[in-house]
Order: structure tokens, then sequence, then C-alpha cells
């Protein structure tokens, strides 16, 4: 993949000759736990909706925090960059859109979750 990235690594991937926090957590966490609930609901395993909604839930609050970010990048004058104002505003139609459809996808799977599978009940309850 050296033609995608001509140096091989992101030019923002360390900080003060640490990993990116951004990177770690997106691809040491974000990622791999949205393919493991993609997974278990396809296998339709009773965990899926659970995981799939906690996922939903925290990337719906991941959208809220990134579009509280544009106000104070306003504030501090970013805007006045026409290339920074285009990315800026890109910024926060994507950050609206997938805002979104997380909610949507919560709202819709809402009513999955009022029915909890036997499974997932203690003996004797």
């Amino acid at each position: 993949m050296s033609w995608a990235l001509p140096d091989r690594l992101p030019t923002n991937i360390h900080l003060s000759e640490l990993p990116n926090p951004t990177w770690v957590f997106d691809l040491g966490r974000i990622i791999p736990t949205a393919l493991a609930a993609a997974w278990m609901l396809r296998r339709r395993h009773p965990a899926g909706p659970v995981v799939a909604g906690a996922m939903l839930m925290m990337l719906l609050i991941l959208s809220i925090t990134m579009l509280a970010v544009v106000p104070f990048a306003l504030a501090a004058g970013l805007d006045t960059d026409p290339v920074v104002r285009q990315q800026l505003m890109a910024f926060t139609v994507l950050s609206t859109v997938l805002g979104g459809i997380e909610t949507w996808l919560l709202a819709r799977a809402r009513r999955r979750l009022d029915v909890f599978a036997s499974s997932w009940l203690r003996r004797g309850c």
C-alpha cells in the first residue's frame, strides 16, 4: 500500500514520539468492537443486539463530541483559511449525518431490545 501512503505512515500518527491516541482508540477499540458486534448480529448471538446497541451509543456520543469541537474551531479563527473552512464544513456535515444514522439505528433497534432472550436470564428468574 505504498501508493496510498508514500511515506508509509500518516504524518500525525505520532505526537511527541508517542502514538496518536486517536489512531490507537480507533484501531484498538472502535473497529474491533464494531466488527465483533457485526459478527454477533450476523450469527444471531444473543449478545449481538446488546453489544451493537452499546457500540451505536458510543458512536453517537463520539459524533456529538465531534460536533462540539466546531464552535471552538470557529472561535479560534480556524475558518479564515478557505481550505480549512471547507474541511470544517465537511467535518460538520459528516458528523451530523453519522449522528443521524446512529440515532435512527438506535431508535429502530429499541423495539428489539425490549424482549430479552431466555439465554440472558439466570435460572430461576
